[in-house]
């Protein structure tokens, strides 16, 4: 039992040969230090040790496998139909949740499986398993369909949560279970860009103050209908962003200023109205059509107010806008349209530099964070200039001089000292200084560190306590035939 530590390490060691891991995934369960669940840690798990993994007796490293993102579809498939529910539902995840998909446009984490097995899962006989498959957001509509349909009201409130077609969405707006009627109402406003529910639809929700807001946002609009809710002045901003409002309210609503933030956030908004809001100079308002994915080009370069909130321009991510076409601005005098450039991934050298000298240190971090070639006087100077865990990026940049890295190599926080022992660049005293920190934590990132001295790594290997042990097993410059030495001498 003395040996797991080291045997975990082992499993989490980027040099291990694939004969080891093997070995590894087929080890008995006898302590809560499984090697199994140490091969899970990694950031690739080989197809022929998901395949052991996928028969252990423990359903924790199971339901782990089924959620690690190099299971191969076939060995996910395979969980789909796995005893416990707990695995089920991880595979009816798959490739994420509702609350973990990407954003700002990113691309799919991976692929989803095959419609089938999906189908298959909404049959399950575990609620749960059904649930969880309603909340991932990348099944198709024709399984979220079914769970529409389904005689759990837990089941039918997460198949309202994306999109389907509006006539089974309007159905579930008109539920007989509240939370059900509330998220397809939410999903609704999120995904239609005009109006389409209709007024008795949106009756149905009268009782409820905050989301009829909401129904009043999203019903069709007629005269009648119109004049009888402007009665109501609480159900203005709600009606601003409406998008069959017609355009003689709007301009009314442009004079007040209460409303123009609600109006900048209708979805359908002509010219002439949009023009107006742009020509208000007003913060709130430009900040609020800085978030429109929609607004044109010849806007956007006249967004110029702003306020001290960070805004995503939805716009000018890098998933709606080219570099050439995020490059015009770099000069731009609102600081959330120079922070979306610095969004790309393949900046000219030259941009870079300029972002690096910017007058708003949150771009000059931005910059820092996501690219390498920015001058170390820089880095330095925005380092010194946040706090908190927004430090410990950049103490892990590979351009911090050397003495930057040696002065937070003695900081009083222990998370930069462990961020400077990840690092795999520290000069060998370093190393050496952090593996006698007072804090464990630091003491096993600087025993896993590549440039610690061999000579001291097998030193810890055979005399240092269990949690520091398994951190030298991790460390890559072991090399293969070390590796199956250690493995050899404590299986």
């Amino acid at each position: 039992m003395g040996n797991l530590p080291v045997l975990c390490g082992l499993a989490a060691n980027p040099s291990a040969p694939h004969a080891v891991l093997l070995r590894l995934a087929d080890h008995p369960q006898r302590d809560s230090l499984l090697p199994s669940a140490a091969l899970l840690d990694r950031t690739h798990l080989p197809a022929p040790v998901a395949e052991v993994l996928a028969v252990h007796d423990s359903a924790d490293v199971r339901h782990r496998l089924a959620a690690h993102p190099s299971t191969p579809e076939a060995v996910r498939v395979a969980l789909a139909g796995d005893d416990d529910p707990d695995v089920r539902r991880e595979v009816a995840r798959w490739p994420g949740s509702w609350l973990d998909r990407p954003h700002y446009g990113d691309p799919l984490p991976a692929e989803p499986l095959p419609e089938e097995v999906y189908l298959r899962l909404a049959a399950d006989p575990d609620a749960d398993v059904r649930s969880a498959l309603g909340q991932n957001h990348y099944i198709p509509q024709a399984v979220r369909v079914v769970l529409a349909g389904d005689d759990d009201s837990s089941v039918r409130s997460s198949a309202a949560l994306d999109e389907m077609p509006a006539e089974v969405l309007h159905g579930l707006m008109a539920d007989q279970d509240r939370d059900v009627r509330i998220t397809a109402l939410r999903t609704t406003g999120i995904y239609t860009p005009t109006a389409t529910i209709t007024p008795e639809l949106a009756a149905l929700y009268e009782d409820e103050e905050y989301f009829y807001d909401s129904a009043v946002t999203l019903v069709e609009l007629n005269p009648e209908l119109l004049a009888r809710l402007l009665t109501n002045p609480s159900l203005h901003r709600a009606l601003a962003a409406n998008p069959s409002l017609p355009i003689e309210q709007m301009q009314v609503f442009l004079q007040d200023t209460a409303l123009r933030v609600a109006l900048a956030d209708n979805p359908h908004l002509p010219e002439p109205i949009l023009e107006a809001l742009v020509a208000t100079n007003d913060p709130a308002v430009h900040n609020t059509l800085l978030r429109r994915s929609d607004l044109p080009s010849r806007f956007l370069q006249r967004l110029t107010a702003f306020d001290d909130n960070r805004v995503t321009v939805f716009s000018l991510i890098p998933a709606r806008a080219s570099t050439d076409e995020l490059l015009p601005y770099l000069d731009h005098p609102n600081p959330n349209l120079r922070y979306a450039v610095t969004l790309a991934d393949d900046l000219p050298p030259s941009a870079v530099q300029q972002l690096a000298a910017d007058p708003d240190v949150h771009i000059r971090f931005a910059v820092c964070l996501r690219y390498d070639d920015v001058q170390p006087a820089v880095l330095v100077d925005v380092l010194d200039q946040q706090s908190g865990r927004s430090r410990l990026g950049l103490l892990r940049h590979p351009r911090l001089p050397v003495e930057t890295v040696r002065r937070h190599a003695r900081a009083e926080w222990v998370l930069e000292r462990h961020a400077i022992a990840d690092r795999a660049d520290l000069p060998a005293d370093l190393v050496l200084q952090l593996l006698e920190d007072d804090e464990l934590v630091v003491r096993e990132a600087a025993a896993a560190n590549p440039c610690l001295p061999h000579d001291r790594l097998r030193q810890l290997l055979a005399e240092a306590g269990p949690s520091v042990r398994q951190a030298a097993a991790s460390n890559p410059s072991l090399s293969a035939g070390e590796i199956e030495e250690l493995l050899a001498t404590c299986w």
